[in-house]
């Protein structure tokens, strides 16, 4: 979109698919908005509606991201919870040259979704684990 007037411009690219990536949030749209307000006609002013119905998608949107935040915390929450439950039982894993290997594990290093599992003092990859046991 493009918008044109007093020597001023606000440009904003969207994706193939119309959704909002995280370059186009919610400062950009309220930036467009108002760049679409103080560049409008004031002869031939835009339809109120659309700017209501402007609002409202703003709104969505800040609600939608709000809402996302809160997920990623609960999935981050609940993964921590589940490899909490790791600690101590015996686990087999696949190294760097793919060998099978085992051991028990020791401990849980934190990243989020990248978290590594503390083994023989070596920190595994959660996607390199292939079984799970009881301890031993």
């Amino acid at each position: 979109m493009q918008v044109n007037a007093t020597g001023q411009s606000a440009t904003a690219t969207t994706k193939p698919s119309g959704l909002m990536d995280a370059g186009l949030g919610k400062d950009a749209f309220l930036k467009i908005l108002i760049a679409q307000m103080r560049n409008q006609d004031p002869l031939n002013p835009s339809d109120g509606t659309a700017m209501v119905a402007q609002l409202a998608q703003f709104s969505t949107l800040e609600q939608l991201q709000n809402l996302n935040t809160k997920l990623d915390s609960l999935v981050n929450l609940q993964l921590l919870g589940e490899l909490s439950g790791l600690v101590g039982k015996s686990v087999t894993y696949l190294d760097e040259n793919g060998v099978a290997q085992g051991g028990k594990v020791d401990s849980v290093l934190w990243l989020g979704q990248h978290s590594v599992l503390k083994i023989n003092e070596a920190a595994i990859p959660l996607n390199r684990i292939v079984e799970i046991r009881e301890g031993v």
